[in-house]
């Protein structure tokens, strides 16, 4: 039922299913049909020209109904299998994507991150997270108005997607409001720091176009990382909201980092 439930059918797929379960279902009619009609003659075709008809004529129908048949039902019932997997495959989507972002949602990304967290301990990388949040977001939000906000998001957003598409190992998503999380693993805390780093001065230096309007766009980051194999998620996201704060107090656009003692 689990592999039903995320099978999804591809056009060659279905093909395929409906020649096979029409080849079996016309030799099983065929095989069927013909002792049926042996079995009522005594299995002896010499004694009577209308057996052999009724034998041929039998077996004509037997291997046509199915031939006729079978594809049209098989056909429709794995298209409804299809057709209701990928619902439910874009409404586990949507339940792990934040819609205004396109990124994974907290949910989504908990259940990413910690993937990616396993791995990284049976490989045994040094793994870290990063928690990102847009300075002063309230004040564009109240001096421009919410849709300015939602862009600065977006925008914001799309940085860390492509930040985090350059490493092999990372996952980012959308904490809630203007917060963000990105997971990592196989950094160094150098280069780690080096990759906050990086993130922080691309998103200064691209403010937000809205309205004929350009919105100087900044943001704080607090990361954490875990050489000793001794973290798990909800640690490093603490630590790193807590670097967090240390940056925002420290004057905001800039980075700080925690790192977790053996």
């Amino acid at each position: 039922m689990r592999l039903t439930k995320r099978l999804i059918l591809t056009d060659a797929d279905i093909r395929r299913a409906i020649l096979v379960l029409t080849c079996i279902s016309v030799v099983i009619s065929v095989l069927v049909s013909a002792l049926v009609v042996l079995a009522n003659i005594g299995f002896d075709l010499s004694t009577s020209l209308p057996a052999s008809k009724v034998l041929r004529d039998t077996l004509v129908v037997s291997t046509l109904l199915p031939a006729i048949i079978c594809p049209l039902v098989v056909h429709r019932a794995l298209i409804t299998v299809r057709d209701l997997n990928l619902a439910r495959a874009e409404l586990d989507r949507m339940a792990r994507t934040d819609a205004l972002t396109g990124l994974l949602n907290r949910r989504g990304f908990d259940a990413a991150a910690k993937a990616l967290l396993a791995e990284a301990r049976l490989s045994v990388r040094p793994v870290g997270a990063l928690i990102c949040d847009i300075d002063h977001f309230k004040r564009i939000n109240d001096t421009l108005g919410h849709d300015a906000g939602d862009e600065a998001i977006r925008q914001v957003a799309g940085h860390l997607a492509a930040a985090a598409g350059m490493q092999a190992h990372s996952v980012v998503g959308r904490q809630g409001g203007e917060e963000f999380a990105i997971f990592v693993s196989g950094l160094t805390q150098r280069e780690l720091a080096a990759f906050a780093e990086s993130i922080r001065a691309v998103t200064s230096g691209a403010p937000v176009l809205f309205d004929g309007r350009t919105i100087p766009v900044t943001i704080s980051i607090g990361l954490a990382i875990d050489t000793h194999d001794s973290a798990n998620l909800p640690d490093l996201l603490r630590l790193a909201d807590q670097a967090l704060y240390r940056a925002k107090e420290g004057g905001r656009n800039r980075v700080e980092s925690a790192l977790i003692a053996a």
